[in-house]
């Protein structure tokens, strides 16, 4: 009896044995990431200094009116190049015209007055010269007088005649002496009167003159800021001027790296680098060449940086394209070569929380991770300055599904 139950037993469980290895699933193969790999490029590279800069015109100007009156069609079209003898518009000027020509008239009433004064003034003096003469004269009769009175030669009423005469002389010359002071004051009062003359009429003919308005600064017509039939007053705003060739491009300088350069004693007359190069945004490389006119001796205490100024050649027939004031753009500037340089392609950089990186594969074809120090970029490559050895195997292609420890399957 026990044998068959044992028996029964020992099939159910074969069953079961069975049944179960039927259920497992089957095992998964795993494929092997497809990668492209590249060897870094050793070369020696340029390392620069690239900054953000802002561009601005090295002149611009608002031009105004400078008298009243009303305002005719501008002379000069919009973009067209002027100089400083370039006449910009013409304010109606019969008014200052009229005034110029009552001034020259106020001129020429001060010169005749002069004139007169100066004929008065003549007169005066020959006057008194003649009066000096006849006192003279008189003076003398008078002491023959007083002489021959003494003697009782003469009568009294003789000599009372001769020392009235010689006091009348005086008190003539006296006369004379007195209106030769007035003629010359007059003069001078004459003469100053032609002194205002011409002060109103060289102010009326620099008003006359103002009525031409002309360009302060030479460069190209921007923006129309008054019309024709306008009635402008003294000040008001006409159109601008702006000059940009050359052009001028503002960036700042970090302080950290101006301690560097001076600890590397690069700042103090070793270092006699002046050329930048500019790149608008859109351009390959950086096409534009200057040279830098202006370093701030004072760091900005707010931003820790350095103000520095460059300018740029800007004719309007640039092959490069042109350079407009208020365009944001790079800079950078040549700072030292580094010699045996290795370079990876960019898209081999990644990047996380920690920093960037690069995946590299080793002998046995697994990803390695390998932390990188990067620096400047060229033509699609960025120097790598610590991290990656000149013959590592850096992946550059494949990267979603590479992870530290997997293998790789190498495509090229």
């Amino acid at each position: 009896m026990l044998r068959p139950v044992l028996h029964s037993i020992a099939l159910v469980l074969s069953l079961t044995l069975i049944s179960g290895c039927k259920n497992q699933p089957p095992e998964i193969k795993t494929t092997p990431p497809k990668v492209a790999i590249a060897t870094p490029t050793v070369k020696d590279v340029a390392i620069y200094l690239t900054e953000n800069a802002s561009l601005e015109a090295v002149g611009q100007a608002t031009v105004t009116s400078r008298v009243s009156g009303i305002v005719g069609d501008m002379l000069v079209g919009l973009d067209k190049p002027v100089e400083t003898t370039t006449q910009l518009f013409q304010i109606d000027d019969a008014e200052y015209v009229a005034k110029v020509n009552a001034a020259k008239a106020n001129v020429q009433a001060a010169l005749a007055a002069v004139a007169e004064a100066n004929a008065a003034s003549t007169k005066a003096n020959s006057d008194v010269e003649a009066k000096v003469a006849l006192q003279v004269a008189a003076d003398a009769e008078f002491e023959r007088m007083e002489k021959l009175e003494a003697s009782k030669a003469i009568s009294k009423s003789e000599f009372d005649q001769a020392k009235a005469n010689a006091l009348t002389a005086e008190a003539e010359v006296k006369v004379s002496a007195a209106k030769q002071v007035e003629a010359k004051a007059q003069i001078e009062q004459a003469e100053a009167q032609v002194s205002k003359a011409n002060a109103d009429l060289e102010d009326a003919q620099l008003k006359l003159s103002w009525t031409k308005v002309m360009a302060p600064i030479e460069g190209r017509v921007a923006k129309p800021l008054a019309k024709a039939g306008n009635l402008v007053q003294n000040g008001t705003e006409l159109v601008e001027i702006i000059k940009s060739d050359p052009i001028w491009a503002n960036f700042n300088v970090r302080e950290s790296f101006i301690i560097k350069r001076d600890r590397e004693g690069k700042l103090r007359g070793e270092d006699d680098v002046t050329e930048v190069e500019l790149q608008r945004s859109g351009d390959d490389g950086f096409p534009f060449k200057g040279q830098i006119d202006f370093i701030n001796t004072k760091i900005d205490e707010s931003t820790g940086t350095l103000a520095v100024r460059a300018v740029f050649p800007n004719p309007k027939e640039n092959p490069l394209g042109i350079l407009v004031p208020g365009f944001f753009v790079r800079v950078r500037i040549k700072i030292d070569d580094l010699k045996d340089a290795v370079l990876v392609p960019e898209k081999a950089i990644n990047r996380d929380q920690t920093g960037k990186f690069v995946y590299t594969v080793d002998s046995e074809n697994k990803a390695v991770r390998k932390d990188v120090e990067v620096g400047t970029t060229e033509d699609g490559l960025i120097v790598v300055l610590s991290g990656v050895s000149p013959t590592d195997k850096v992946i550059t292609d494949g990267l979603q599904r590479v992870r530290p420890g997997v293998n790789v399957s190498i495509e090229n």
